[in-house]
């Protein structure tokens, strides 16, 4: 990870103390508040400008692999892994796992709108969005739908 104040490069590596854990970082997010996040093959990593210090964070005795992070409002964080989808509270430093709402498999994006609203693509090109505010799957017209099916030249629901 290089860092670049306007005259001079520094660099992070997994080898140094204070350095990123892993050696690839997969997906980034800088939030509102300027701190900058990371998804890593060993977890998600914190960076604190103020401090210029990592920590880096993981469910119990697991480390998650993570391919994308998306920032949502009150301070929550929304991951990808490649099986499953996570929130991760960035004030109480707590993962929770998603999958189980979204009923999705096997996650490849992830999308947060100004409503809050969670979209999350699958690899069969079926999209689910959630309102993690009422923990229920909706659209975006109101109703109510388990998943949306993308087909080609085609939109349907199941």
């Amino acid at each position: 990870l290089n860092k670049f104040d306007g005259k001079r490069f520094e660099v992070f590596t997994s080898e140094q103390t204070n350095g990123i854990e892993g050696s690839q970082i997969r997906s980034a997010v800088k939030m509102r508040d300027g701190n900058l996040w990371f998804g890593t093959g060993n977890g998600l990593t914190h960076y604190d400008p103020n401090t210029e210090k990592f920590t880096t964070y993981n469910v119990k005795n697991e480390a998650l692999s993570i391919e994308k992070i998306v920032e949502a409002k009150n301070n929550t964080i929304w991951l990808i892994t490649a099986k499953s989808v996570w929130s991760f509270d960035t004030k109480t430093k707590k993962f929770s796992p998603q999958t189980h709402h979204l009923g999705t498999s096997e996650p490849r994006s992830i999308f947060v709108s100004q409503q809050n609203i969670i979209y999350v693509v699958n690899d069969d090109a079926q999209v689910v969005a959630y309102n993690p505010a009422t923990k229920s799957k909706i659209c975006q017209s109101g109703h109510r739908f388990t998943i949306i099916k993308l087909s080609p030249g085609i939109f349907s629901t199941q």
